[in-house]
């Protein structure tokens, strides 16, 4: 099938013309949102992990595996923050600041 340039013109008129009638989504801001839901998680059972023994390790390494998840897990969450740092700048300062505000210990 052969389309002439005047309707391919158009054709992407007519759709640029939709992308623009359609509400507004916060697709960032809920992304940046989730990022962060998904970072508190990760941080909360990599903390979980600490003191944490495998039985089936050897006696010298049954502690080492837990502290390696655990670290495994704090390089996830600090890509988790990274990525969440370029969907919202400024994002890091306004964490810190509700990090140290007394309303951070309420749960959702």
């Amino acid at each position: 099938m052969k389309i002439s340039a005047t309707r391919l013109n158009e054709i992407i008129k007519e759709e640029v013309r939709r992308v623009q009638e359609m509400p507004e989504q916060d697709t960032e801001v809920d992304a940046a949102h989730l990022i962060n839901k998904a970072a508190t998680s990760i941080e909360q059972a990599a903390g979980d992990m600490s003191g944490l023994v495998n039985p089936d390790a050897p006696e010298e390494a049954k502690y080492d595996y837990a502290d390696d998840i655990a670290a495994d897990l704090a390089a996830a969450v600090q890509l988790l923050n990274k990525v969440h740092e370029l969907l919202v700048p400024g994002a890091a300062m306004e964490e810190a600041e509700i990090a140290t505000s007394p309303e951070h210990d309420k749960v959702d």
